[in-house]
């Protein structure tokens, strides 16, 4: 019942108060006389909370289903670390009495904690022992407890992603509209949406009846076969876990609207067919994938190029752009880092990527033989100047983007998320990395004049 990835419950902790009082209205108090301390009581009993981490002795002079009571106030259940609440529960309950006992497992049940299920069912037998008309009562329990379960990974969830928009390096105030984040319901519509806009692209180049593959982040449409289509996903999955890692994302959060839709053709005339159907493009000689980004939504269309490795790479390559597309905003880095970055991570997605092997004796040569770094730094998508003679453009941006982040990795996440914010490109390298465009340029033309 709790699957909420760890990074993501470490955000719990500071949301107790907003969860006492949502789970307040999911475990009703139907019992309170059966099972609350009444009249006068003298309970002196130690006690820790989550807070503090510290034993405390109290004297409990009232007990009830919000928690207990004394000169010290009220300490809520929810603010006892689990094993003192468990503790001091069954220290103050009546042990003859199932509602007690019930109580105690829908407690149990509310905390994050994963020894909560298996003590829980143990309280719902004892409960049930002591009186067995309460069999109706603890199945609504735990469907109560399953939905407060849900709520909580929510909650972490929206917490996490909204943590991820608002953590801006220091001194960086936003000027780009950041993407919203979703509920569940709303993501769980913006799911079934893709798929209907992903059927509808593909019905339209005469793909009928395509099922994907579904993982935590990706809707994989493939004409190969389920081994090859099963390695594949593998690799995006896994180039998603290396992109988190380098941004400081935290770990299972899906940053897409619903899911990236995947489509990987058999052939370069299904691929071209579906661009030309779905996408209204025609595609450039050579070109074997594309990412598209239709608002919010993220579609990356391929064929199977003869070149394993090759064909692999470049899945990762505009997969990369569809992640960087939903990452705090849509505003994009410059064009060489926009694509030097697709090319870093799909040369270390998978073993035996060509990119190092192809990008990095490129870029030296064409570092050494005299040319201008600064020239490719000054393309761009929109004048058309982009990617230069023989995609010279793409080895060098990824030359830059490679020393960048090996230099200084956190330097590079904190200048993304700038410009991401919506930072100029150039002040950001300066304030966030610590480099001048000029020195950057230098730097790597010195390194590689005789580094390989």
């Amino acid at each position: 019942m709790r699957t909420i990835c760890t990074p993501l419950k470490s955000l719990l902790i500071a949301q107790i108060p907003i969860f006492t009082a949502v789970l307040a209205v999911f475990f009703p108090v139907d019992r309170a006389s059966a099972q609350e301390g009444e009249g006068p009581l003298e309970i002196r009993i130690a006690i820790r909370l989550i807070d503090d981490g510290r034993v405390t002795q109290v004297v409990v002079n009232k007990w009830d289903r919000i928690g207990i009571h004394g000169d010290f106030g009220t300490h809520p259940w929810g603010t006892l670390e689990y094993f003192s609440l468990k503790r001091t529960f069954q220290k103050l309950m009546d042990r003859s009495s199932g509602a007690a006992w019930m109580m105690l497992g829908e407690l149990q049940l509310e905390r994050d904690d994963p020894r909560g299920d298996k003590d829980s069912e143990a309280s719902f037998t004892q409960a049930l022992r002591r009186d067995p008309s309460l069999e109706h009562e603890i199945q609504a329990a735990r469907q109560r407890g399953l939905e407060a379960d849900r709520l909580r990974e929510e909650a972490a969830r929206i917490a996490a992603a909204e943590n991820l928009r608002e953590r801006l390096p220091d001194g960086v105030k936003r000027t780009a509209r950041p993407w919203p984040v979703l509920d569940d319901a709303d993501q769980a519509e913006a799911v079934a949406e893709m798929k209907r806009d992903s059927h509808a692209l593909l019905d339209a180049a005469g793909f009928e009846n395509a099922r994907p593959v579904e993982t935590e982040y990706f809707l994989v449409y493939s004409a190969l076969s389920p081994r090859e289509t099963a390695s594949l996903v593998r690799q995006l999955d896994d180039m998603y876990q290396t992109v988190t890692e380098l941004l400081g994302i935290p770990d299972g959060l899906n940053l897409f609207w619903g899911k990236a839709s995947i489509f990987i053709c058999s052939t370069s005339d299904q691929f071209r067919l579906i661009e030309a159907q779905a996408f209204k493009n025609m595609v450039a000689p050579g070109v074997i994938g594309l990412c598209h980004q239709r608002g919010p939504r993220v579609f990356v269309n391929t064929f199977r190029a003869e070149d394993d490795l090759q064909f692999a790479s470049t899945l990762v390559h505009e997969t990369v752009h569809g992640i960087m597309h939903r990452f705090i905003s849509p505003s994009r880095l410059p064009t060489w880092a926009d694509e030097g970055f697709a090319e870093y991570v799909a040369g270390r997605s998978f073993r035996g990527s060509p990119v190092d092997s192809n990008r990095r004796p490129q870029g030296l040569h064409f570092i050494r033989n005299g040319g201008d770094l600064s020239s490719i730094i000054e393309m761009s998508y929109e004048d058309g100047s982009w990617p230069g003679d023989h995609a010279v453009g793409y080895a060098v941006g990824y030359l830059l983007c490679t020393t960048m982040i090996e230099e200084n990795s956190q330097g590079f996440a904190d200048w993304v998320r700038a410009v991401k914010a919506g930072k100029d490109w150039r002040q950001a390298l300066e304030d966030q990395y610590g480099a001048s465009v000029d020195r950057l340029v230098e730097y790597v033309r010195r390194r590689h004049l005789t580094n390989d």
